[in-house]
């Protein structure tokens, strides 16, 4: 079956959901791979490893999938800078609890042009505005 192609078309669906080929080998015989794959890299995977049973049906080498380049992890100080820059760009915080009368009641500290938001309901004021405060003194140390 697989000796009459020379190459592999798999399809996939790129970020935008827009139909995208990943070709590989010769593309004058290739085998189009029937599903739509939704990554590129698993698009890619199906491709290697139709494209190596193509190779191994006519006596030829495997193909290995290159390796990507992993990326050297962050120093410190690096992280630091980053979550300083990530946290200077709010203006303040705003939360939920669970209110005495059952219904959720809100807590915002600073100004709300654009606040850090966190969707979660906590079930005392008391710990609402302790993550509160926390957060928006991390902002205050961020703009110095």
């Amino acid at each position: 079956m697989y000796s009459q192609y020379t190459g592999v078309i798999a399809i996939y669906k790129d970020k935008n959901g827009k139909q995208q080929n990943f070709k590989l080998g010769d593309q004058s015989k290739p085998l189009t791979l029937k599903h739509t794959y939704q990554t590129q890299n698993s698009a890619e995977n199906a491709a290697y490893r139709e494209y190596n049973r193509i190779r191994e049906t006519n006596n030829q080498p495997l193909v290995e999938k290159p390796k990507k380049e992993k990326k050297a992890p962050l120093t410190k100080a690096e992280k630091a800078a980053k979550l300083k820059n990530k946290y200077a760009s709010y203006t303040g915080v705003k939360t939920w609890y669970k209110g005495s009368n059952g219904k959720d009641q809100v807590v915002v500290l600073g100004g709300q042009s654009k606040p850090l938001i966190k969707e979660h309901v906590y079930v005392s004021k008391k710990s609402a505005d302790a993550w509160a405060k926390r957060e928006y003194q991390k902002i205050q140390n961020a703009k110095k």
